[in-house]
Parts: C-alpha cells; sequence; structure tokens
C-alpha cells in the first residue's frame, strides 16, 4: 500500500529525466475517493504544477516517473506541422479544465491557438497535425 508520506516531497522526473520539482499537494475526487492528481512545486519564482495521475507512470522509492511531459514546460519550443513548415514558437500554454488545454503559438507577432489534441510529438521541438 502507498501513503502520503510515501508520496509528498518526492520529485517529479519527466520522461527524459528532467527534474520538475517536488511533490506539495495531493488531489482527491470525493466520490469514489480516489487520487486524482498532484500538484507539483517547481521552486521560488514558478508557478506550481497540477499534473493527473493518468500521466504519472510509476512511484519509485525517491521519486515520481511520469509518462509524458507537461504542455506547461513547452513554452519557448519550435512548433512545426506534419510537412516541416515552421508554426512559431509556444509563447503560453492554457488550460482549459483539468484534461484540456491549449497551445498559444506566436510567429511574427500573430498568435494562434493550438489544442491539445493536435499534439503528435513533443521533445526539443513540437510536431502537430495540421490545423
Amino acid at each position: 500500500m502507498i501513503t502520503s508520506d510515501d508520496i509528498l516531497g518526492k520529485d517529479v522526473l519527466d520522461p527524459e529525466g528532467a527534474v520538475l520539482g517536488v511533490v506539495s499537494r495531493l488531489h482527491f475526487e470525493e466520490d469514489p475517493y480516489m487520487l486524482t492528481g498532484i500538484t507539483v512545486d517547481q521552486g521560488f519564482g514558478y508557478p506550481d504544477l497540477y499534473i493527473g495521475m493518468r500521466h504519472v507512470e510509476s512511484v519509485g522509492v525517491d521519486a515520481l516517473f511520469l509518462s509524458s511531459r507537461p504542455l506547461m514546460n513547452l513554452t519557448g519550443r519550435p512548433v512545426y506541422d506534419r510537412s516541416g513548415a515552421f508554426l512559431g514558437d509556444v509563447e503560453d500554454v492554457q488550460m482549459l479544465d483539468e484534461e484540456d488545454s491549449v497551445l498559444i503559438v506566436r510567429k511574427n507577432g500573430e498568435s494562434r491557438s493550438i489544442v491539445k489534441d493536435r499534439i503528435a510529438e513533443k521533445g526539443d521541438v513540437i510536431i502537430v497535425d495540421a490545423t
């Protein structure tokens, strides 16, 4: 059995091994009572990051491992479509609710929104399906 002591204060690592911060809070659903997410403290000057449990791959002795990189950490990355056309850089990520979000991509002073479902690949660059 895993307790809150097994999770709180642990490092949170993305799939590439980067430490995102430490678990500072647990979020529970009331009916049925179950753990739905965690809050990650990213350090002084950085906003807290909510991560739903469906993105937690495993809980290790010293860390939680995520199955995917949180969208919030994609700010500043270049965005291309599948044909290789440069669409711009991620300026912001807006959360619509706990499950859905939108990338705000800026190129030459103009912004466009790309829904999370259009993201095909996330890494040093972001590749999206045609919009």
